[in-house]
């Protein structure tokens, strides 16, 4: 079976983030400032808070520990950065 989602990401590195998760099922919107994550569900007009100040990689970490939320593309926020996985080279 397959489900169609999407997610609408806006980022101010280091610490600022915005992302939308939509699919069939739910959407999900998450919002952090640096300080602060908010996770909102409209449908359920439920929401959570917490601090995790940082950037956003920490908070990406922290959220998927602690907490067990995942981010779409998390993986796009460690391109650059020495927490990347080392490139393979094509060349033989």
């Amino acid at each position: 079976m397959q489900q169609s989602s999407s997610a609408e990401i806006q980022v101010q590195r280091p610490n600022k983030l915005r992302a939308v998760m939509r699919s069939a099922r739910a959407e999900r919107e998450l919002v952090y400032d640096g300080n602060t994550v908010t996770l909102y569900t409209p449908a359920l007009k439920y929401f959570a808070t917490t601090e995790l100040a940082g950037n956003i990689g920490g908070m990406i970490d922290q959220l998927e520990a602690r907490y067990g939320v995942p981010i779409p593309l998390s993986d796009l926020f460690l391109w650059g950065t020495n927490a990347a996985p080392p490139t393979r080279s094509s060349r033989r």
